[in-house]
């Protein structure tokens, strides 16, 4: 079966009056390298970042993607940038989002549920590091807009046996960056989990599940925010899905075992 990998990263914005997502190019590109450790090949990877993330390219290039694949294949889609929600509808940004015509000129993320729903694929892992935090800075647009709203998820995961999705904070949360670490804080704990770097994110020291992995992610991002930042921040990831806790992510023995060497 194939392995393919999605990885959206927004970091700049066409229009200006967006704030900038700090570390999203570093976030896909380095969880890109990784999974290649375990089977994600650069020739079945589509990679959108920035320019080449606008909306049109995005939707062509997702729809023709996730269309191709098979029952047995699985797919990783992974989106960093700025995420909103509108009338209870969850929205990704694009590089060329519009803050005057934001729904418009963004992603609704049941368009993209939509696509994995009617493909034959059976196995999705969603990886969202979204929040709008620098989007909305005016207090008239907070009102049409708020977070993205956990029910929409939710429902698509419940319904959906073989898909899993991990979000960097909860509704109404900043997912807040390193400047140490040159990353999201939340993207460098998955990418050092499934890098083999985080013992404590493994099941039977070699087993990266969606629960194990969601466990270690409760208690890496406190102790990272406690030592990146003075003041209390407060994120909490969370994970939807069907059967969460078992979900087998990575069997990590041979990299693990290849190291040793």
């Amino acid at each position: 079966h194939m392995k393919t990998a999605i990885l959206i990263a927004v970091e700049d914005y066409a229009d200006k009056s967006i704030r900038p997502v700090k570390y999203a190019e570093a976030d896909a590109t380095e969880l890109a390298a990784v999974l290649v450790q375990h089977g994600f090949n650069e020739s079945d990877r589509l990679m959108l970042i920035n320019g080449a993330a606008t909306k049109t390219i995005i939707e062509s290039r997702v729809r023709k993607t996730i269309a191709t694949l098979t029952e047995d294949d699985v797919v990783y889609f992974y989106y960093a940038g700025h995420g909103f929600s509108k009338n209870d509808r969850n929205f990704i940004t694009c590089h060329d989002t519009q803050r005057s015509d934001l729904d418009r000129t963004s992603i609704p993320l049941d368009w993209l549920f939509g696509q994995f729903k009617t493909s034959h694929c059976k196995r999705v892992v969603m990886l969202l590091d979204s929040c709008e935090s620098g989007l909305l800075a005016t207090a008239d647009m907070r009102g049409i807009y708020s977070d993205l709203t956990d029910d929409e998820l939710k429902e698509f995961f419940e319904q959906s046996e073989h898909c899993i999705c991990f979000a960097a904070c909860k509704t109404g949360e900043e997912s807040w960056p390193s400047g140490q670490l040159k990353h999201g804080i939340w993207t460098y704990h998955v990418i050092e989990a499934f890098d083999g770097r985080a013992p404590g994110a493994l099941e039977r020291n070699t087993l990266l599940t969606s629960g194990s992995l969601q466990n270690y992610l409760r208690a890496a991002i406190p102790r990272s925010l406690r030592t990146t930042y003075t003041d209390k921040k407060v994120q909490t990831p969370w994970m939807f899905g069907a059967h969460s806790g078992d979900f087998l992510l990575a069997d990590l023995g041979n990299l693990l075992e290849s190291r040793k060497r």
